[in-house]
């Protein structure tokens, strides 16, 4: 009987658990796993600075194999603007879009980090110095890159936050404005990344990924299944 319920338990969990899921399911290379902070013999006040706050611990080491293996996957002129999502809320696209940016920027390539999640921003929270004003700003013609993007503690590493709730943010993602400072802003940085809403949730990952140069699709281990 343990034996059944085994099997059956194994054979009706359709969640994505393993890096073979991710290729056999999805077709793509994987960039690497970041363990969760249960796991980490290091106390993890705030994952989303993990990088800069423990640089000597295994999330730290594993977003620099993730850096690694991006670096590698395509020269680096095809890869000056990314778009970071997920499938579904609460994946963990804000920490991994944060850290991402970090270990880049350590690396020595100037970043600009984009809150381009306009129905849930979460870099205002991670980044104090981040202004009021912002991306939805710039997409209307009311500032440019310059009067928003801010520095922060780590060297290299500018970040633009979301600016006020537009009421339609996919019509503003897919306009020539949009485009305009994409490329305004791959001139001034060597990398742009930019923290998007749930594809399941929002079209506006879809749409402003069609203006970049790739896509970086975070996956919650255990918890979204491959359906989704």
């Amino acid at each position: 009987l343990a034996v059944g319920i085994g099997l059956t338990a194994e054979l009706m969990d359709k969640s994505v658990r393993t890096s073979q899921d991710i290729v056999r399911h999805l077709d793509v290379a994987m960039l690497g796993a970041i363990p969760d902070t249960d796991d980490e013999e290091v106390a993890i006040d705030r994952v989303e600075t993990a990088v800069h706050d423990h640089p000597q611990s295994m999330v730290a080491e594993a977003f620099r194999r993730v850096r690694t293996n991006l670096q590698f996957s395509a020269p680096a002129e095809r890869q000056r603007s990314i778009v970071v999502t997920s499938p579904r809320a609460d994946d963990g696209t804000t920490t991994v879009a944060c850290n991402l940016a970090m270990t880049v920027a350590q690396g020595g390539r100037r970043v600009l980090l984009v809150d381009a999640n306009f129905r849930r921003p979460g870099l205002h929270q991670v980044f104090a110095a981040v202004k009021a004003k912002g991306l939805s700003n710039i997409l209307i013609g009311d500032g440019d890159l310059t009067a928003y993007a801010v520095k922060t503690d780590i060297p290299l590493l500018d970040v633009l936050g979301g600016g006020p709730t537009p009421p339609n943010p996919a019509e503003l993602l897919g306009s020539p404005q949009c485009q305009a400072f994409l490329r305004d802003a791959v001139s001034k940085y060597d990398q742009v990344i930019i923290d998007t809403p749930p594809v399941l949730l929002a079209s506006d990952g879809i749409v402003l990924a069609k203006a970049v140069d790739g896509v970086i699709l975070v996956v919650r281990a255990k918890k979204d299944s491959r359906g989704v």
